[in-house]
């Protein structure tokens, strides 16, 4: 078993609802209301801006690039949970659902 961690994560600071957020591809995502916080970073509900749909079906981490798990994370969903990933796997396995997010992209931000 690995060693336990002595420090823990730091979380980011909180950002405004309604702040505006680039992705590495392009596409601005503006925040909601902040739903979760721990070890895991700052949970935010998000819309895309080109559909402002105050009832939003997309959430944003958001989480300080030095910690350490967060690299892995992106990388898991970078590659494993891209819509037709996920197709696929329920598909072949024949479920009805898995419990893995779409991921639509990721980016940096300073604040």
């Amino acid at each position: 078993m690995a060693p336990r961690r002595k420090e823990k994560y730091k979380l980011p600071v909180p950002l405004p609802e309604g702040k505006i957020l680039d992705d590495m591809e392009g596409n601005r995502w503006a925040l909601g209301k902040m739903i979760g916080s721990g070890g895991f970073g700052l949970i935010y509900l998000a819309f895309p801006t080109n559909k402002p749909n105050k009832d939003a079906r997309h959430v944003i981490k958001l989480e300080y690039q030095e910690n350490g798990p967060l690299f892995s994370e992106l990388k898991f969903y970078q590659r494993a949970a891209k819509r037709e990933c996920i197709q696929k796997w329920i598909q072949q396995r024949k479920l009805d659902y898995l419990g893995i997010p779409v991921f639509y992209g990721f980016g940096l931000t300073d604040f």
